[in-house]
């Protein structure tokens, strides 16, 4: 993993035991959330060191992508070991939530930003969606950065590593909208 020479110990070790609070090691939804973060991380990394003329926290920018989906566990999806009560869209609100009572309030906002290529206060309202009705984009570059890397990898069993091809991940993105689609294409003229 390229990040190992970037990131000190101190915080892997931390970030570690965030994720071992809130998924047991031996379950599915350990399996799931870590195999997802691992290949997320190291997409990230490789954006960022391809980028040496902006300046980016890599200590941010590795617990941004270890914990940007901490709040699936409250969420309902078995297929991936997760049991709680709530719709999957709502791992935004409660993944910064978690972070902000561990301490991490300075990188919580990355578990809503992350979600799409961002979400807008009206497309909340509107579509009725169980988030809170706010806008939220990434705006950071370690916050731009997650999200794209977030788009190439999947939690489906089997696919865990394996990053999408950028044309699947545009396809994927106009399905959600020609809006969503040309955020993402911003995005990546910047970042890729």
């Amino acid at each position: 993993m390229i990040y190992y020479n970037l990131v000190d110990e101190k915080t892997i070790i931390l970030v570690s035991e965030i994720i071992n609070k809130y998924y047991q090691k031996d379950s599915l939804s350990y399996k799931y959330y870590v195999g997802h973060v691992n290949a997320v991380t190291q997409k990230a990394f490789e954006i960022a060191i391809q980028k040496p003329d902006i300046a980016i926290d890599f200590k941010l920018l590795y617990m941004m992508s270890m914990l940007h989906d901490i709040g699936i566990c409250k969420t309902h999806a078995p297929d991936i070991g997760c049991n709680g009560d709530l719709p999957y869209l709502s791992h935004a609100n409660e993944g910064k939530k978690i972070l902000e009572n561990e301490g991490f309030a300075s990188i919580a906002s990355i578990c809503e930003k992350h979600v799409g290529v961002g979400i807008s206060r009206q497309e909340i309202i509107e579509k009725n969606l169980p988030l809170e009705a706010k806008d939220m984009f990434p705006e950071t570059i370690e916050e731009k950065i997650v999200c794209v890397a977030d788009k190439f990898f999947s939690k489906k069993q089997g696919k865990l590593q394996e990053e999408k091809p950028l044309e699947k991940v545009r396809k994927k993105m106009l399905n959600l909208g020609t809006d969503k689609l040309e955020r993402f294409d911003a995005l990546a003229r910047e970042l890729l």
